[in-house]
């Protein structure tokens, strides 16, 4: 009867080891994230291309202005978080705020586009006005050409001057620096410090890899720059 009783405490005593040791290993390795979470963690870029015009209003066909190739650029910061070793708990936290990133930066160049669209409204009322004294016998046909050439020309520089590029800008900046600011409040000091290097050399583009803020892609379609559309 003792034995069996010695048996039962040797037993439970080793189980209470094996709990308290499964508990410090936790506490002293935190689960790390995976290959394939570092691989999503892609942020939209700061920038703010102006629209471009697809298709200038003429006699035939009204203006057409479309968002640039840039609106979808996208950086992965895979490399860096790697680097950093993040745990499984901080890549959780790092997907909300690249969620949130998105977010705060779609309505960021959702207010541009909206502003782009009243430049178009505006030019394509003109355009109507021009097509109805040309259809009244007010104007021939080239003074009609030459009306919707100097309209076209006036969106494009309305394009590229429009005030709310830099609102957009400056509002999308802010939302890139709110994600370098969350992240870093979830690192380690060690991980803190590596980011803090990281930031520091892409300092010039607000802490990415590439910077599409001064030019960037140009669409083969963009007249905003001038020259007339390739057929």
């Amino acid at each position: 009867m003792k034995f069996i009783k010695f048996l039962s405490a040797l037993a439970a005593l080793v189980l209470s080891a094996g709990f308290i040791a499964c508990e410090q290993l936790t506490e002293q390795a935190p689960v790390a994230a995976e290959e394939a979470e570092y691989a999503a963690i892609i942020i939209a870029e700061p920038q703010a291309e102006p629209g471009i015009i697809a298709r200038e209003a003429s006699a035939d066909a009204e203006l057409l202005v479309v968002p640039p190739p840039s609106d979808r650029n996208r950086t992965s910061l895979g490399v860096i978080f790697r680097q950093m070793e993040l745990t499984r708990e901080q890549m959780r936290q790092v997907q909300q705020f690249m969620r949130a990133q998105h977010d705060c930066m779609r309505s960021a160049m959702e207010a541009l586009r909206n502003a782009e669209r009243e430049i178009r409204d505006s030019a394509e009322a003109r355009r109507r006005e021009i097509m109805s004294a040309l259809r009244a016998g007010e104007i021939d046909r080239q003074a009609a050409g030459e009306q919707l050439q100097q309209l076209n020309q006036r969106v494009r520089q309305a394009l590229m001057n429009n005030p709310a590029r830099e609102r957009a800008r400056q509002a999308q900046m802010r939302c890139h620096e709110a994600f370098n600011r969350s992240v870093r409040s979830i690192l380690t000091e060690e991980q803190a410090g590596m980011w803090d290097r990281w930031i520091a050399g892409h300092k010039g583009n607000g802490g990415n890899p590439r910077d599409t803020t001064g030019g960037g892609h140009r669409d083969p379609r963009d007249t905003t720059g001038g020259g007339r559309l390739r057929p």
